[in-house]
């Protein structure tokens, strides 16, 4: 998590905790990163950009949530 002392800066920040059991955070990484259709049913498709190494890449992904909304694209670092 990063903190920031800026009061300029209005961004949500989200924090949670799961148990998992039989389970390493490797595993639940992969499956919330890369495996994001099995579990999101507005999720429509998802590329991967740049992979910079092992652990950074840029990725662009399309959720769509309604027939009457247009699709949203986003790109994320990640």
């Amino acid at each position: 998590m990063i903190n920031c002392d800026n009061e300029e800066i209005n961004l949500p920040v989200w924090k949670c905790s799961i148990d998992i059991p039989n389970t390493n955070v490797k595993q639940v990484c992969q499956r919330i990163l890369h495996e994001r259709y099995l579990w999101d049913n507005h999720f429509a498709e998802s590329r991967t950009v740049e992979k910079i190494d092992d652990d950074k890449e840029i990725v662009q992904y399309v959720l769509n949530f309604l027939d009457l909304v247009p699709v949203r694209s986003f790109c994320e670092f990640r």
